[in-house]
């Protein structure tokens, strides 16, 4: 039974608030704590606090932050009236000393949040030197100490500038730039006026995640556990034992998942103009749906958004208490999100949550574990996809097969724009109508506001269960639910306002101000007016995951992994979407899609990829693959996404490290036994490791600028294709007479790239690179088939261009 048994809702909501300010700035101490040399900050009011609140250990009191965090207490802040900060200031400051039940929950989840025991107390030396390690730089480890070569995290306020380790990792004292942290913290937390206590606590995570993201939380072990990461799990923790009616299984761990989001997004008919401004809307829509569903989960619970462990691609986990109530607001909301989803999509969205219980022990040492039984749960109940709006206590609801509310009247046509709905006046329907408005405002968005009202608006647009709206001025409406800040966070912006950061990749390239088609998009493409469609996410992530931190595994660092892989995939892909005329149809949680002019989408892939080595600190466990799908810009959107979709599949199953110049498929027959690497990227018919990658996209450079320039013919490039195709029929099916290339190429090379005395030195390099081709063994032969392609598509006449327009 919940320790504070059945409260009212209005007294639990206090409750609530109370517990998790707590809990978040149980810990604030160490930070305020490293803004001085050691022993130094504290007034003679917080010292004589030391044998009332600091344990003793080894003869001595130990855990002396709590002084620092009564000193923040002392500092004059700004509290919802309704919260009582002298209860909150003692749920914080007693966490190691507990007198009481609450406190002891706070003391309970700080041991759990950590994954392991204390282990012994901080040598203050060490506090105000050691700088904190990227979780991603950390994941699979070789030995245990391996961690202390790698780069450490600068402190600086939360930027994708700042988010990227610092090779210097040299050991100085950093009480100064602790200070200039803090001091900001300071400015930010005073400005949190929200008068309402779970907004106060939802705008206070913020705040923390933005100052506390690059403080470690402990020295004394692997410093990569950040501040932010361990307030805020110890938050969700506590909240969810606290409300939780099972004392054996206090936690339940909640999954939730949109389906059919790819199909949703890309369903989008061409030939009624603003394609992108739809698909753009359809993309931002499903993130905003599941985020309606989990603050609605979240509301109805009266809980804050520190039980919110992760949220990303139409994903979430939310860690609950394990109570009937919260089983009977995952049953509502289920329902009610299912039977919007239905007639709203026409049914081709839809959402699954599944649930697993959890024990104190499986909470510290399995959560990874506990984390993937509860997704296996989520896969089986999309084998049941629909059940919850189809199907009753008392059987099938046979007539909600058919979706008779979409059916058109006598006369009446089917939407153009989607196929599905009825027009409306000969035009789009009104959803298709939304879409575009929505997607002609999100270039210039700059919050997303959620409001719990049901009924939209001309200026809201609906969810599953309430509605949104996107904000461009600097100021926002009185009565909402959330503001989300969809690019950089602004800790100073509304004050008032429970302001949370929620970045987005939406990157629209623009002419003459305008969101560009993607026919326009061609015409920017290098030779032939085509398009690139990048399909691109981390190898093995779940495995990261579930086994990336090996013994020393906790529910932190799988948060930290997860907040720290979407911070990339939102910010890092937007801000490098940026340099290129490339439109992101989406980006979060660990993977990409993007269409531009063809010869940029390879280029925007190879920046991504070296930044991503870069920000996981080089760690070769952590590794990406891509598919690139070259089309013209008439083909529908949902081909060229679903050829980049195969070529990505390409990229994760070839087995063996070197380049394949085939679209390899396995069969039964296959001798090979090398297991897929991934870490590659396939397009032009030819999968490439990414360490062959950049050397090979020099080649193709150099072969298509020697054939704008007359160097080397086009016959000549077609001839080398040729061989190409050969040299892979001959790897494919072992037939000797396919390895007539090499004597062909030769012979052609003899023939036909003779170089004269007065020839340019750029004609006979251009021989001398094709000859080195026919060599035996010749590494670059796997590579010829990219390398011609890329040249040949890069040197269409303007006359072929002006035949495709």
């Amino acid at each position: 039974m919940s320790i504070f048994g059945k409260n009212s809702p209005k007294k639990k909501y206090i409750e609530a608030s109370e517990l998790a300010l707590g809990a978040l700035t149980h810990d604030l101490g160490k930070f305020l704590e490293r803004t001085q040399p050691a022993g130094q900050g504290l007034s003679q009011l917080s010292q004589n606090l030391q044998s009332s609140v600091c344990p003793l250990f080894k003869g001595h009191y130990s855990r002396n932050h709590v002084l620092y965090t009564n000193e923040f207490f002392l500092i004059n802040h700004f509290w919802p009236p309704e919260l009582d900060s002298d209860r909150i200031a003692n749920l914080a400051i007693y966490h190691h000393f507990s007198t009481n039940e609450e406190q002891q929950l706070i003391s309970e989840a700080d041991r759990l949040s950590s994954g392991h025991e204390r282990r012994g107390e901080e040598l203050s030396a060490r506090t105000r030197l050691t700088k904190l390690l990227s979780p991603l730089s950390t994941v699979f480890l070789d030995s245990p100490d391996d961690w202390k070569s790698k780069g450490r995290l600068p402190l600086a306020p939360f930027s994708m500038d700042s988010a990227f380790p610092l090779t210097d990792s040299q050991e100085e004292i950093l009480c100064p730039q602790y200070k200039a942290l803090w001091e900001q913290f300071l400015v930010a937390w005073q400005a949190n006026n929200c008068s309402k206590p779970l907004d106060f606590v939802n705008r206070a995570l913020a705040i923390l995640e933005h100052f506390t993201w690059c403080i470690p939380s402990a020295v004394n072990a692997r410093p990569d556990i950040s501040l932010f990461d361990h307030l805020k799990t110890t938050a969700a923790l506590a909240l969810a034992k606290a409300w939780s009616e099972d004392a054996d299984r206090p936690y339940l761990l909640l999954v939730g998942s949109l389906n059919g989001i790819q199909k949703h997004i890309f369903k989008v008919k061409a030939g009624q103009g603003g394609l992108a401004k739809r698909m753009r809307a359809r993309s931002f829509q499903v993130a905003v749906y599941a985020e309606s569903v989990m603050l609605e989960i979240l509301g109805q619970l009266s809980l804050p958004l520190t039980q919110c462990l992760t949220l990303a691609g139409g994903k979430f986990q939310l860690l609950l208490p394990n109570s009937q109530e919260t089983k009977e607001v995952i049953e509502s909301v289920l329902l009610m999100t299912s039977d919007w989803l239905y007639q709203q999509s026409g049914a081709e969205l839809s959402i699954n949550l599944a649930n697993k219980t959890a024990t104190d022990e499986e909470i510290k040492k399995e959560f990874p574990q506990l984390a993937d039984e509860a997704l296996e749960l989520l896969r089986q109940e999309r084998n049941r996809e629909g059940s919850p709006i189809v199907q009753t206590q008392d059987g099938w609801s046979e007539e909600r097969f058919v979706l008779a509310n979409l059916m058109p009247e006598a006369g009446q046509g089917l939407c153009p724009g989607c196929g599905q709905r009825p027009e409306a006046d000969g035009d789009l329907c009104p959803s298709c109508q939304d879409e575009k408005k929505l997607g002609t405002e999100l270039t210039k968005a700059e919050r997303v506001i959620f409001f719990r009202e049901k009924s939209p608006s001309p200026d809201k647009y609906s969810t599953p269960v309430g509605t949104f709206s996107l904000l461009k001025e600097k100021s926002t409406p009185a009565e909402v639910n959330l503001v989300a800040s969809l690019g950089p966070y602004c800790p100073q912006f509304a004050p008032k306002q429970p302001l949370v950061s929620r970045p987005r990749a939406r990157h629209v390239p623009l002419e003459d101000g305008q969101p560009m088609e993607f026919s326009q998009l061609a015409q920017k493409a290098l030779g032939q007016p085509a398009l690139g469609y990048l399909k691109l996410d981390v190898d093995r992530l779940g495995y990261a995951f579930s086994d990336g931190f090996g013994e020393d595994r906790s529910i932190s660092r799988t948060a930290a992994l997860s907040r720290s892989l979407e911070a990339f995939f939102s910010l890092q892909v937007e801000d490098l979407c940026k340099k290129y005329s490339v439109y992101i149809v989406y980006s979060g949680g660990d993977d990409v899609a993007a269409i531009g002019p063809w010869d940029q989408i390879f280029e925007l892939a190879l920046t991504l990829r070296e930044k991503f080595l870069t920000y996981c600190d080089n760690n070769p466990r952590l590794t990406l693959s891509a598919g690139v799908a070259i089309a013209p810009p008439k083909l529908p959107v949902t081909a060229g996404l679903e050829e980049a979709e195969k070529l990505l599949s390409i990229s994760k199953n070839i087995p063996g490290p070197g380049v394949l110049p085939w679209a390899y498929v396995s069969t039964a027959s296959d001798e090979t036994t090398t297991s897929a690497t991934k870490d590659r990227i396939s397009a032009f018919s030819v999968s490439l490791p990414w360490a062959k990658f950049s050397s090979t996209m020099c080649d193709a450079k150099q072969l298509s600028d020697w054939l704008s320039k007359g160097f080397v013919s086009t016959g000549q490039v077609r001839r080398l294709l040729n061989y190409a195709q050969m040299y892979q029929n001959y790897h494919i099916t072992r037939k000797t007479h396919f390895f007539e290339y090499a004597p062909l190429l030769a012979r052609d090379v003899s023939r036909n790239w003779t170089v004269k005395h007065n020839d340019a030195p750029e004609k006979s390099q251009a021989r001398d690179w094709a000859a080195s081709l026919a060599l035996p063994h010749s590494s670059k032969m796997a590579e010829l088939g990219f390398v011609c392609r890329y040249a040949l598509t890069a040197n269409r006449h303007f006359e072929e261009r002006q035949q495709n327009n």
